[in-house]
């Protein structure tokens, strides 16, 4: 989910700063081109959060998928975990004492390593990078550059105003 937020205000602030530059030193935007702007800004978040956060929100993990997860960072489980989780689900197909004791043999295998992450960061780490990364390029456009960039940003999302295009 937080991978999923970042990468869409990475997107959003990308198109800032693109809109931006051709704002302050190409062309000045027409009244169009501020409209399709927002257009783009509301597309970028809109498919966003329809498509990469609402889902993450709506609907449950298959408990298959968790299992398989912890099982590719804790390859000594041997299916073990897999195993539980599908036969749990059909308990009449199985002896319950097969099934407590493979459960009591998953857990304490998981118990073996109490500080083992079961969720690969990774993802979120090159996200929140990129994010800090671009976030900085703004930031320095922001304090560098004669003309305000948040004066685009503001003739973006109120493209019916009369808003001045920013000079020097």
């Amino acid at each position: 989910l937080a991978t999923s937020l970042m990468k869409i205000v990475i997107r959003l602030l990308l198109i800032v700063i693109a809109v931006s530059l051709v704002d302050h030193w190409a062309v000045a935007l027409p009244i169009w081109g501020r409209w399709a702007a927002l257009l783009l800004l509301g597309a970028v978040l809109l498919h966003g959060l329809l498509l990469q956060v609402l889902p993450l929100l709506i609907w449950r993990i298959n408990p298959l998928y968790a299992a398989q997860q912890i099982e590719n960072s804790m390859p000594s489980l041997k299916n073990g975990l897999i195993n539980y989780v599908l036969l749990r689900s059909q308990p009449q197909q199985v002896h319950l004492v097969v099934l407590g004791a493979l459960g009591q043999t998953t857990a304490s295998q998981l118990n073996e390593e109490p500080d083992q992450q079961f969720v690969d960061h990774r993802p979120l780490l090159k996200t929140g990078y990129l994010l800090v990364l671009v976030f900085g390029c703004f930031a320095a456009y922001l304090v560098l550059s004669p003309k305000n960039p948040l004066q685009t940003f503001h003739r973006m999302i109120a493209p019916w105003g009369n808003i001045s295009r920013p000079s020097r």
